[in-house]
């Protein structure tokens, strides 16, 4: 199973359905399913492998808050491997598992009171593959910092 930074796997948890489940009753395994328990972040998971027919797509995407500009490059550079599905801070890995890389500053933005500001913002990061922090930051301090 691929690892994240500070992802570990579960193997001793109490979760409905456990390794041991799938072990001992067959009628839960299809095709050839193989569960995985992991941690990311301190937020457990758990996937399932259920074959070429189940695809990951961009309904479930995992996202990352980052705390400032050498991180989201820092991730960006790590995990996107298909340039082509780039858009707003979104990116696909090379096992096409889609994530989000975001400022955590974004939040507190698209969540003001001020809506010029997040107009700003927004018409700011639709216009970006990989977001950037400075950017976004003028675009919400207003026009006057804004540069072309």
């Amino acid at each position: 199973m691929a690892q994240r930074p500070h992802g570990h796997d579960d193997e001793d948890h109490d979760d409905p359905l456990t390794h041991q489940d799938f072990a001992h009753h067959p009628y839960l395994i299809l095709a050839s399913t193989t569960p995985g328990d992991f941690t990311l972040g301190g937020q457990r998971f758990q996937g399932l492998n259920g074959g070429p027919e189940f695809a990951f797509t961009e309904a479930v995407s995992l996202l990352v808050a980052c705390d400032d500009q050498a991180e989201i490059d820092r991730l960006w550079s790590a995990l996107s491997a298909v340039p082509e599905a780039e858009a707003c801070g979104w990116l696909k890995d090379r096992f096409g598992v889609s994530w989000q890389i975001a400022p955590r500053a974004l939040g507190a933005m698209m969540t003001s009171d001020d809506r010029a500001a997040v107009e700003r913002v927004t018409a700011a990061f639709m216009k970006m593959k990989k977001l950037d922090l400075p950017t976004l930051e003028r675009a919400f301090a207003g026009p006057e910092t804004v540069t072309s």
